[in-house]
């Protein structure tokens, strides 16, 4: 029927709008990791199945990069936390069945948490309030609240918001390219300097096990039957 027909042409936008967030996501991964071979930033990347799981490395990469008090760092956090609202969404839309209604000769075609998720009911989403292991409940009086219902418009609303968002990070991406490239090159002939008397790519530091060579750090060497002092 046209009316389906349309409801899954809707989600189908929905999900492709979603996924322009995503590419976005990675390409600011992409940008921190700027001059890393581009298959192996990829690969990194998207082993990590979980958006949330991409989203807290990319926080904890700028948490490293930016000071708290500077302006990326504060416009990250706010895009971070919208990206987590609406990853919350697009799970609702990815999820949660279809749930096609059929009264009176009129449709209903709506997602929804299903009937045998508990979990519905555990968080309040439905219109019953009591105890559920009482021999007195009946499936019948749980009623999915309409708030929780994702209808064709709000299928449509969810498309558009995707997209807004997207250009958001499109947006961030390209105004710390430029900074977080300069900071980036800058580390790496910071490091670059103290490592030509260095063999590890670690940082110089007790705690990584790693020091300068002929450093006060590394102590003299041992000699011959002579017990090795930290």
């Amino acid at each position: 029927m046209k009316q389906e027909e349309d409801f899954y042409q809707q989600l189908a936008k929905s999900i492709q709008a979603w996924l322009q967030v995503e590419t976005e996501v990675y390409l600011i991964y992409a940008t921190i990791m700027d001059g890393a071979n581009p298959h192996l930033i990829s690969v990194t990347f998207h082993q990590i199945e979980s958006v949330e799981s991409q989203l807290s490395l990319i926080d904890a990469c700028f948490a490293l990069i930016f000071s708290k008090e500077s302006s990326h760092w504060k416009d990250w956090r706010s895009l971070l936390n919208k990206t987590r609202k609406l990853n919350s969404k697009r799970n609702k839309i990815v999820h949660q069945p279809i749930v096609i209604t059929h009264s009176g000769g009129n449709i209903s075609i709506e997602i929804h948490p299903s009937y045998f998720n508990a979990l519905a009911l555990a968080k309040g989403q439905t219109t019953y309030n009591g105890p559920v292991l009482d021999p007195k409940y009946k499936s019948s009086m749980a009623k999915i609240k309409n708030d929780h219902k994702i209808d064709i418009l709000k299928l449509y609303k969810f498309e558009k918001e995707f997209e807004v968002h997207a250009e958001s990070l499109r947006n961030y991406n390209k105004d710390i390219s430029e900074d977080l490239r300069a900071t980036l090159t800058n580390t790496k002939n910071s490091y670059r300097d103290r490592g030509k008397s260095h063999n590890s790519p670690l940082p110089h530091h007790a705690a990584y096990g790693s020091v300068l060579r002929d450093s006060a750090d590394q102590g003299r060497k041992s000699g011959p039957g002579e017990r090795k002092t930290e």
